[in-house]
């Protein structure tokens, strides 16, 4: 079976999510995430991959965390991000692949009321378009929210934090086990992914690469994780010709610097940072006969992700731009929590895809995700790994408490699979005591 992955930093990570998947080898994962980038990423991530992309059996996405930031920061309007969210989901539903979304929690208390009512906005926006589209979703952050209220009598401190400590990124080793989860599901349900979809709305985008442009330096880099042919901006670099017309919406960058874009009526100028990033232009922005980029030592007129600078006098290296045909913008956008009522914007008529299914209910997939007892405890517990005999150890203590204190068991048997997430008998024990003592 092949996966598609799509996301930020938390589907990056070598050992969360990802790790889980790969872990049974009936699955064959492709990685297209980027840390720190909006679902813009995403979109430009399967245009520029779309024909292995359009070949994958199931793709798996998330966003909404790195959705959220870019809004809190001011990096990119609300606005824009709805209409950016609804793009998005409507490309995925094109694609006749199975789409299982995922909405990833936050740290409700490392941020104000207003930052916390915002990103419940954001996650209204991917619930909007995910049960319109029939698509199948995880919702970690109403599972968390839901598990807090009902057991306020627990004894755990900020809870919040003991699942997503720095704020953003969820424990990596309750991330292993949702993968672990999420692919026992989709081995188990393979035939379920009969999907109907829409063929009358086309959106058209393209992913224009250094490598299509004239007379560059192109110059190769890698990372662990990236490798991607990129050019260095230190002169004045014409658009070409056959994409005058189109909209750029959005750049990928590996270097530091800043960029000016200009055409005949108007010119951005955007920071980028070292690392490999995606950005969106924020204004509406049409290649004309005379569009251009140049490095500029300019003051910026449009924010970057993690970008504090507001000029730089270094040439940056570009990956790419995300054109759209500007004739496709017209998108629909979510306006209340009814899910009744919807706005459009200038196309009327819109059948969405429907998979063939009963109700939005039987898309939710929380029934997937593990207990949470195991994974709030604080981490500075045991979150230094401990040697592989010292794992045993704590293996074979709990083996032979478990017909004498059963609670202790669990607990040694816990601590143990969180320093090996691979050992399937410590897997299978620690499910095996939570059966027994019903959490």
């Amino acid at each position: 079976m092949k996966v598609a992955l799509l996301g930020g930093s938390n589907s990056v990570k070598r050992f969360g999510l990802s790790s889980g998947l790969k872990e049974n080898p009936d699955i064959q994962l492709y990685n297209f995430a980027l840390g720190g980038c909006s679902c813009l990423q995403n979109l430009d991530a399967i245009i520029a991959n779309y024909e292995s992309i359009s070949q994958m059996d199931v793709i798996i996405s998330e966003s909404n965390i790195n959705d959220f930031y870019n809004v809190n920061t001011q990096v990119v309007p609300f606005e824009l991000m709805q209409k950016n969210i609804a793009k998005y989901y409507l490309l995925l539903s094109q694609l006749n692949v199975r789409v299982i979304s995922i909405l990833l929690p936050i740290n409700m208390h490392l941020i104000t009321e207003n930052a916390y009512q915002l990103f419940s906005e954001v996650i209204y926006e991917h619930l909007f378009h995910i049960k319109n589209h029939g698509f199948e979703y995880v919702n970690i952050e109403n599972y968390v929210s839901t598990y807090l209220s009902e057991n306020k009598s627990i004894n755990f401190k900020n809870p919040h934090h003991l699942l997503v400590p720095d704020g953003f990124h969820t424990k990596s080793l309750f991330m292993h086990q949702v993968g672990l989860n999420l692919y026992a599901y989709l081995l188990e349900n393979i035939c379920s992914t009969d999907i109907v979809h829409n063929t009358k709305v086309q959106v058209d985008y393209v992913k224009l690469k250094a490598e299509h442009f004239n007379d560059v330096s192109i110059a190769d880099k890698e990372n662990t994780f990236f490798k991607e042919r990129t050019m260095l901006v230190n002169k004045k670099i014409f658009f070409p010709k056959q994409y005058i017309g189109y909209k750029i919406i959005g750049v990928s960058t590996w270097g530091e610097g800043g960029l000016n874009i200009t055409n005949t009526s108007k010119s951005i100028i955007k920071n980028f940072n070292d690392l490999y990033s995606f950005n969106e232009i924020l204004e509406d922005f049409l290649i004309d006969n005379k569009t251009y980029m140049i490095h500029s030592g300019e003051l910026i007129t449009e924010k970057s992700m993690n970008t504090s600078s507001t000029k730089s006098n270094k040439n940056p290296s570009v990956v790419g731009f995300l054109l759209e045909c500007s004739k496709n913008d017209g998108i629909l956008i979510s306006t209340d929590q009814s899910f009744s009522k919807i706005k459009y914007f200038q196309r009327k008529c819109y059948e969405f895809s429907k998979r063939l299914r009963k109700n939005d209910e039987e898309n939710n997939l929380n029934f997937l995700l593990p207990s949470l007892e195991i994974y709030l405890y604080d981490s500075n517990e045991f979150t230094a790994r401990i040697s592989e005999e010292d794992i045993d150890a704590l293996r074979d203590a709990a083996i032979l408490l478990e017909n004498i204190d059963l609670k202790k068991a669990y607990r040694l048997m816990s601590i143990a699979y969180y320093n090996r997430p691979s050992g399937l008998h410590i897997r299978n024990k620690v499910l095996e005591y939570k059966a027994k003592l019903n959490i």
